[in-house]
């Protein structure tokens, strides 16, 4: 597997028609198995009124299949906060 427990990562979920509503998660990879990853982090919400971007409240766990082609994926670095 290419990403580390413990690494940081940034998710852009595609969008799969003109008005979907745009979605990216940050977090932390806690586990990962194959292209299997549970992470931990925030999910940020575009709000096309304000034109900016809103995190979530809450924290998430979420698993995703890091080769599904419905996802882009960076690496950040370790630094950058989170919480």
């Amino acid at each position: 597997m290419l990403i580390s427990i413990g690494e940081r990562i940034h998710i852009s979920y595609r969008m799969l028609y003109e008005k979907s509503v745009r979605r990216h998660f940050i977090g932390e990879v806690i586990a990962n198995e194959g292209t299997n990853c549970k992470l931990e982090g925030y999910v940020f919400i575009f709000d096309p009124s304000a034109n900016m971007f809103s995190r979530k409240p809450e924290l998430r766990t979420t698993i995703i299949d890091l080769a599904e082609s419905g996802y882009i994926v960076n690496i950040i670095p370790s630094e950058t906060p989170i919480k």
